[in-house]
């Protein structure tokens, strides 16, 4: 119908803790479970992935959860892919909040160009992530995108640059 592919869609992972509403079980590794399956699924490894667009919601819980996936399947921070998040750009529109930052993501992709996190002049070295904090021209075969939902739910899905 000649509608212009952006990307591919290669594999999600999705984990549920059940646990509390709105704090995520720190001890639970359900979101690195759910970035492993993504990978699994999509037949990529952990150094296939170019950008982490992650769910930054900037609390100490959500950001010690989300480093701790993050860490667990991609290593050290000199070892990850970028790592950006758009809640400080966009607002946290709650459940459209994915969708609308895999939008941007995926123009990112397009424009071979890697979106810094803003006003994140001194991330939490305890973090041990990749930020980005300034624009970046790079070239974008596979993002992943991640989010933590209420009641603990964790999803993970992987694109890549569509063929042709």
């Amino acid at each position: 119908r000649g509608a212009r592919i952006y990307c591919d869609y290669l594999g999600g992972g999705f984990t549920s803790q059940g646990w509390k509403v709105t704090v995520p079980d720190l001890t639970n590794p359900a979101y690195k479970n759910a970035i492993t399956q993504a990978l699994r699924r999509a037949n990529l490894n952990s150094r296939d992935v170019d950008l982490i667009n992650a769910h930054g919601v900037a609390t100490s819980a959500g950001d010690a959860y989300e480093a701790k996936a993050i860490n667990a399947v991609f290593g050290p921070a000199e070892q990850q892919p970028l790592v950006t998040a758009f809640k400080p750009l966009l607002g946290h529109t709650l459940g459209g909040s994915a969708l609308v930052e895999l939008v941007l993501t995926l123009l990112c992709m397009q424009h071979e160009a890697v979106l810094p996190i803003m006003n994140c002049d001194q991330p939490d070295a305890k973090l041990n992530m990749n930020t980005t904090r300034k624009v970046l021209q790079r070239k974008l075969r596979y993002v992943l995108k991640i989010a933590s939902g209420f009641s603990g739910f964790d999803a993970a899905t992987i694109f890549g640059q569509a063929d042709g």
